[in-house]
């Protein structure tokens, strides 16, 4: 779907983040609990507004940052996201083998879905606390150039 062009500019950059992680929340913890195939469907449904989270959060914070930042923004958050691919996988797996095979007296395969709808409401709680507190910054002056006069 294409949010960016739709519905992000209706409501503003700060709801539709907001209403994405919601969505993405709720499609989460819906998962964790899906007893038959089609509430998988059900719930994928309810995820997709989760979608508008990235595009929202990168306008949010492209905003906040002076002109001759924006390439080290969208370093760190290239980063951050190859940093995330990495570390979830692994952790997701575990936690679906130790709650599915026994290894807790609860029986739950979908604890890793829990966990996402939890990473998503620390999030979305980031997120508010940042969008409160942030201040855009105003447009930085072009970098100085510092002549060496050798010595």
């Amino acid at each position: 779907m294409c949010w960016k062009g739709t519905l992000i500019p209706r409501i503003n950059e700060k709801r539709s983040a907001m209403l994405g992680m919601t969505c993405g929340a709720i499609g989460y913890a819906g998962l964790a609990f899906a007893s038959h195939g089609w509430m998988m469907y059900a719930w994928l449904a309810a995820w997709l507004g989760a979608g508008m989270v990235y595009p929202s959060l990168n306008s949010i914070m492209s905003g906040q940052v002076p002109a001759n930042a924006q390439g080290e923004l969208q370093g760190a958050v290239g980063s951050l996201f190859s940093l995330a691919s990495v570390i979830g996988p692994p952790l997701m797996t575990h936690l679906f083998g130790m709650f599915s095979a026994g290894a807790f007296s609860i029986h739950l395969p979908g604890a890793a879905f829990l966990c996402s709808a939890l990473l998503v409401v620390i999030g979305a709680g980031l997120v508010v606390r940042a969008v409160r507190h942030g201040a855009k910054i105003p447009h930085a002056h072009p970098a100085e150039t510092v002549s060496s006069t050798g010595g």
